[in-house]
């Protein structure tokens, strides 16, 4: 895995260092057009191409901003401990800077100064740790001599980080497109498909084992971004690559210009192994659906041995932010300047940057209404054990209405007064707890009103009294032993009696902590959850009727993507 580094003087980044730091597995570099996404996805491929790493015949200054040729750009690699170097500095971040070509250290004064600190025990204090020397009587040679010091101890780290060269994937890569872009190995565009299918689908037998294997993932990950349909790539008799989907094969040439993307960019991934692979805009031809599909097969399903760098102004690609490394790329009065997005302040401000309004991004896929959180925790273990592979965020949401709050909701558009919920979103279930002591009782009136106006297939009102008659009596029992010890009067929870109540009157303490934190109880019941516990009262048939609502409404999503593309 590439290790943190930064990037100065290099096309549009200018007087300030680009710092890419602790890069993840999948790197996705987000801003709007001209921001500079495609500079730095270019001087990674360049860097971990094996010619930037020894000097060339080439002008070593092609990409230094214009009218400024006579400035060479520069590798910056921060003084850390990432790196090695063990030292807490107060206030003082040291790095070291580099020529790109060659990785020799800058000669330039200004850059050598960053060696510098303001504090000479901080400066004294790097310089022994590094040299091993306790002497900086020569301060005019101390910054040379530290710099030499740095560059022996973290350059060799670097390479090494570098796992072999790296693939490029341009933005334009056509069937009929090759390209060679200067300074980058190995740039990977529509000819080489063909070849790639050709060479793994019908090996020599010496390489069989290793290329068919190639193939079959290669056919695999096309598959997972069409699930719902017969997917398999093949070579005619007379070398063609067709491609049959539901029955229908047709060339590889002949089908629209999203899934040959999604066939490329698969093919490139699968096939360079040990490689940092580059994309430039993977969202081109794709709808949103398949940009998800593409961007989680790159999180879960690529072998750990690739690291993917992305350059999109695709807000879709930001949506497993906790999944991958997210920067936001963006042009300032003296260039590109560049930043982790590691909280929702960032975010927000890479959307208006990107120019996303929240009237954009019309609705998700469909909202699963719920009263809390600790509901959100147990719904979402339920449908993992029907449907492991779906996740919250790509096929359902929810949203929390807060309990009696609801009264003040309404699927019915005539009802001026209250709040309209289908224009939050058009596809909508609302769970509800009974809140009755017994199963045949009248249910509460805005419960009736909103079953009636959503229809019972939208709806789902608990069997027992509230969600928590639906965890199991064991895991009752055990969770509240594991808290305060024997907990006998939890052996048995009827299905309309209320878990508050049996608290409280078993042991106050129990019953208080159980109200304060009911959190705590269904994270607790959710990881020992298994498909057999979904055989409770009515669990397993309303499940499954919000398993088929889910998938309905990612289905006619799906279908109106599809007519648009």
């Amino acid at each position: 895995m590439l290790k943190s580094f930064g990037i100065l003087n290099y096309k549009s980044i200018r007087d300030s260092v680009a710092w890419i730091d602790q890069p993840s597995k999948v790197n996705v570099l987000i801003g709007q057009n001209n921001a500079g996404k495609s500079v730095v996805l270019k001087y990674i491929a360049q860097i971990a191409s094996s010619a930037a790493l020894k000097p060339t015949n080439e002008d070593p200054n092609f990409d230094a901003p214009y009218g400024e040729e006579d400035k060479n750009s520069y590798l910056a690699l921060p003084v850390n401990k990432e790196y090695g170097i063990h030292i807490e500095f107060d206030n003082w971040n040291p790095y070291l800077v580099l020529h790109r070509d060659g990785l020799g250290i800058s000669k330039k004064p200004e850059h050598l100064a960053i060696l510098k600190s303001t504090n000479p025990r901080q400066f004294e204090l790097l310089y022994r740790k590094v040299t091993g020397s306790n002497s900086t009587e020569d301060a005019g040679r101390a910054p040379v001599v530290l710099a030499e010091g740095l560059k022996s101890k973290m350059v060799p780290q670097f390479i090494e980080s570098l796992d072999g060269a790296a693939m490029y994937i341009p933005v334009e890569r056509g069937i009929s497109v090759d390209k060679k872009i200067p300074g980058i190995g190995s740039v990977f565009s529509g000819n080489t498909v063909q070849t790639i299918i050709e060479k793994t689908k019908s090996p020599p037998e010496q390489h069989a084992p290793k290329e068919k294997k190639i193939f079959n993932r290669i056919n695999r990950a096309v598959s997972g971004m069409f699930p719902e349909l017969k997917f398999e790539i093949e070579i005619s008799s007379s070398k063609e690559m067709l491609i049959d989907m539901e029955y229908v094969r047709l060339k590889y040439s002949h089908y629209g210009y999203g899934i040959q993307q999604i066939i490329l960019m698969c093919c490139a991934i699968e096939h360079h192994s040990n490689k940092i692979v580059c994309i430039d805009e993977p969202e081109n031809g794709l709808h949103p659906t398949l940009q998800r599909r593409f961007l989680k097969y790159l999180v879960e399903d690529v072998e750990d041995d690739r690291q993917i760098f992305i350059a999109t102004q695709s807000p879709v690609f930001a949506d497993m932010q906790s999944e991958c490394s997210l920067y936001h790329i963006y042009r300032e009065a003296n260039g590109t300047s560049l930043r982790a997005i590691i909280d929702n302040v960032h975010a927000r401000d890479m959307l208006d940057d990107i120019g996303i309004k929240a009237s954009d991004i019309l609705q998700a896929n469909g909202v699963i209404w719920v009263e809390g959180p600790s509901d959100v925790i147990l719904i979402n273990k339920w449908i993992s054990l029907l449907k492991p592979k779906w996740s919250e965020g790509i096929e359902y949401s929810f949203v929390h209405y807060g309990g009696s709050n609801l009264a003040h909701y309404t699927a019915d558009d005539d009802i001026d007064s209250l709040i309209q919920m289908l224009k939050i979103n058009r596809h909508s279930f609302v769970v509800m707890d009974r809140d009755r002591d017994d199963a045949d009782a009248q249910l509460k009136p805005h419960v009736s009103r909103i079953i009636e106006e959503l229809g019972l297939e939208n709806t789902w009102v608990t069997g027992g009294r509230e969600i928590e008659n639906y965890i199991p009596d064991a895991l009752l029992v055990e969770y509240f032993d594991s808290r305060r010890g024997d907990c006998p009067s939890m052996a048995s929870l009827p299905k309309c009696d209320s878990l508050t109540a049996m608290c409280r009157d078993g042991k106050a303490r129990i019953g208080k902590e159980y109200e304060l934190d009911k959190v705590n109880l269904a994270q607790y019941v959710s990881e020992r959850l298994t498909a057999d516990h979904l055989a409770i009262h009515d669990l397993t048939d309303q499940m499954n009727g919000l398993i088929d609502r889910i998938s309905e409404w990612n289905q006619q999503l799906q279908e109106h993507e599809e007519t648009e593309a």
